[in-house]
């Protein structure tokens, strides 16, 4: 169920404008750990010289795609955990259980919807 969500985890992280500059840079550094140092300095380079949000994460993703598989298996349930966390705090039991009968029936794009109705209600610093 929580695969349905890995965009708009990510498209959380994206939500800038709301959000104060330390927490973005806080949870970025939090996000990056997996990453090397090089790695992780080149994209700060690409955040400083301005390069665009879907730019950096092809870049992450890109750093993501070349871990070993176990290490990408590991990292990808950790995110599901903490984006599980996310919603099941932010979200109503109800809406828990809406999400999960219709990630099983294949209504991805119906979960989408409802993801983007609660994010959507939370107040800036909550959408973090």
């Amino acid at each position: 169920m929580v695969e349905s969500f890995e965009q708009d985890c990510l498209d959380l992280w994206k939500d800038e404008v709301t959000r104060k500059r330390r927490d973005i840079d806080k949870n970025f550094e939090e996000f990056a750990q997996w990453m090397t140092d090089e790695q992780r300095k080149s994209v700060e380079e690409m955040k400083k010289s301005g390069k665009s949000f879907d730019e950096i994460r092809t870049k992450t993703r890109e750093y993501f795609k070349a871990l070993p598989a176990d290490k990408q298996a590991e990292l990808n349930e950790e995110f599901k955990g903490k984006c599980k966390a996310y919603f099941e705090k932010i979200s109503k039991p109800e809406e828990m259980d809406k999400m999960k009968a219709l990630h099983e029936a294949g209504k991805d794009d119906e979960v989408r919807t409802i993801v983007k109705d609660i994010v959507g209600r939370q107040t800036g610093d909550e959408q973090k």
